[in-house]
């Protein structure tokens, strides 16, 4: 689903328009034989403290952006966002790692995330690829793959230019024409990809 307008949505609610003109949710036309249009599916929605509220996504992407898009992975996201978020002013967060999901949403009450709020951002925070709840390697994942060459062929598929095009695809999703970007440790090198491969997409 395209999220127009990225309020508190409640959960099973995904698939009709909400009474309020101000919550509207617009099925988007998926293109035949491609993945150029993303979708996002919401999961869940938890009201965090103090008028904070998180809503979980999910978005298939392609595992190889660069050729074959035919076998997906599943990317897991959570928008924070509290009363005084601005529709179109996004902030998404980079782990560090790499190997670790992102923050808890009860961690959006105080740090960094809480400053960027108190500066009316909607803080998306993505597991990137193979962490978190999106598509997680581990040892007994990676041993159906068999031999160690084709381990590694499915881990090149995890680097960060990958997990920036799965950004911009989450991106697409929300309708949100430019974003900006906070990068902890190895989530820094992603930015710094960002920047170097999609900069019209950055404030």
């Amino acid at each position: 689903l395209r999220v127009r307008r990225s309020e508190f949505i409640q959960p099973n609610t995904v698939s009709r328009t909400l009474p309020s003109s101000r919550f509207r949710l617009c099925r988007p036309k998926r293109l035949s034989g491609t993945m150029a249009t993303a979708t996002a599916i919401h999961v869940s929605h938890e009201a965090v403290s103090g008028g904070i509220a998180s809503d979980r996504y999910e978005i298939d992407v392609p595992l190889d952006h660069f050729g074959d898009d035919k076998q997906t992975v599943k990317v897991s996201f959570r928008i924070i966002a509290s009363k005084s978020s601005e529709e179109d002013k996004y902030l998404l967060f980079l782990q560090g790692g790499p190997g670790f999901g992102s923050p808890a949403p009860w961690t959006a009450s105080s740090g960094w995330i809480k400053a960027a709020l108190d500066r009316k951002y909607r803080v998306v925070l993505m597991d990137q690829r193979g962490t978190g709840l999106s598509t997680p390697i581990s040892c007994r994942s990676l041993e159906a793959f068999g031999s160690g060459p084709a381990q590694v062929a499915y881990l090149r598929h995890f680097r960060a230019d990958s997990i920036v095009k799965d950004a911009e695809r989450i991106r697409e999703s929300l309708a949100v024409r430019r974003w900006s970007t906070l990068g902890q440790s190895y989530g820094g090198f992603v930015s710094f990809t960002y920047l170097l491969t999609s900069p019209e997409s950055l404030e």
